[in-house]
């Protein structure tokens, strides 16, 4: 592990020349280069070496021009990535966007990499002062974990949980005894954690990626329930299965809802991923799927629109979906990724109707749907005229009635 996780170094001695030779060639004593005798000199190796921060508080920058064989990275590339075609006077603070990361493995690493790329600014190396704009630590994987009677962890695959009178217990499945069960972190040590790779085989990779995001934020703790993975497998199946009712657009009566749900899908899963609200954003793409599910026939655009706005969930499906439905575009974009993101309408993305909860001394005792422009007085008189308003008043005459029309949600109170 230490090999693999620090940059070893050598150190030459000044006017030496030092060559790989065999034992054999230094058993002689001499190295036979060129037809003259050179002496083989025997050196210590050693065993110094740099700390692995040396490599990776920069490796973003090689990142940019990975296969320059006589820079670090071209100064122009640099530029190019970094400062994003900004003016001098309004360079953006670091070179990287978005730096995510643990808090326990990001602390150190910011602190180092700060140092290092503060000391390539100095230099010239580097446009800006700081290596991230902003920082965003993700939250932690939880899962259970089991002991048996002496407060070993057993293996998760070794275990075997059952559910008597609702209640999850564990057993050891090569000898059948209980074991403990403990919650807490996913991890080697606790024998908890199932490799990804299991994961991918039985449910594929998309299914994998789209249910981690599904878990909750980003940034708090979730439990991992791998027996919930099922459901986001059945959105993406029947996300592929849109496929069988997709006519073009010009032989389908695309409806005012279907429309609506559309646009809203596209904006609220555009804002959720800038904001890294992964979870909200795979809802919302849940419930476009089973809207457009329910309908008889869909047209091409929608799915086109439903298939990009996944695709960054779901790659894979992404590409073998749109070389499908577009197979010449595909092959004239070669992946998804150059394709342009789906735009909305705002105006399209608001809804015809609103639901008005009705109050009696501050207490809900009913709702009713009114239409989004409604005034207050027609609103008034529709609440007045309700039946279950009129039962809770009991022949009481209202002292007053609140109406309360913005900023956006319509309320009736009503005093007596």
């Amino acid at each position: 592990r230490v090999k693999n996780w620090v940059t070893v170094h050598g150190v030459i001695l000044p006017n030496q020349c030092v060559r790989l030779v065999s034992e054999e060639q230094a058993s002689q004593g001499f190295l036979e280069f060129e037809g003259e005798h050179l002496p083989v000199q025997v050196f210590q190796r050693d065993m110094n070496s740099m700390p692995n921060w040396a490599g990776s508080c920069w490796y973003y920058l090689r990142y940019m021009d990975a296969r320059n064989d006589h820079a670090m990275v071209d100064s122009d590339i640099e530029r190019y990535w970094t400062l994003d075609g900004s003016s001098p006077e309004q360079n953006p603070a670091g070179a990287i966007d978005l730096y995510v990361g643990g808090t326990e493995h990001a602390v150190l690493h910011l602190l180092y990499s700060r140092f290092w790329h503060k000391v390539l600014y100095d230099l010239g190396h580097a446009s800006t002062k700081e290596p991230f704009q902003q920082l965003f630590n993700q939250g932690m994987i939880t899962a259970d974990a089991y002991k048996d009677s002496r407060g070993a962890y057993v293996d998760i695959h070794d275990v075997e949980v059952k559910h008597i009178n609702g209640i999850a217990r564990a057993f050891h499945k090569p000898t059948g005894n209980e074991l403990e069960i403990d919650p807490g972190k996913m991890g080697k040590r606790y024998k908890n954690g199932i490799p990804p790779e299991e994961i991918c085989d039985l449910y594929t990779t998309d299914t994998f990626r789209c249910y981690e995001m599904y878990l909750g934020p980003l940034d708090a703790g979730k439990p991992w329930k791998q027996a919930s993975i099922i459901g986001i497998q059945r959105f993406l199946a029947g996300v592929w299965n849109l496929m069988e009712i997709t006519l073009p657009d010009a032989e389908v009566n695309i409806s005012a809802e279907l429309e609506r749900m559309m646009h809203k899908t596209i904006r609220k899963v555009t804002e959720d991923v800038s904001r890294l609200r992964m979870n909200t954003a795979i809802a919302a793409l849940i419930e476009c799927k089973n809207e457009f599910a329910r309908q008889e026939k869909l047209p091409k655009s929608f799915l086109r629109n439903l298939v990009m706005l996944t695709s960054p969930f779901a790659p894979h499906l992404g590409e073998e979906m749109m070389s499908t439905l577009e197979p010449e575009e595909h092959s004239a974009q070669t992946s998804v990724l150059r394709y342009n993101w789906p735009n909305f309408d705002p105006e399209k993305c608001l809804e015809d109707t609103i639901e008005v909860p009705l109050m009696v001394n501050g207490k809900k005792r009913d709702a009713m749907v009114v239409a989004v422009d409604i005034n207050e007085e027609t609103l008034k008189e529709m609440a007045m005229s309700n039946e279950k308003v009129l039962s809770h008043l009991n022949g009481n005459s209202p002292k007053r009635v609140v109406v309360v029309m913005q900023p956006n949600r319509k309320l009736v109170n009503i005093v007596f």
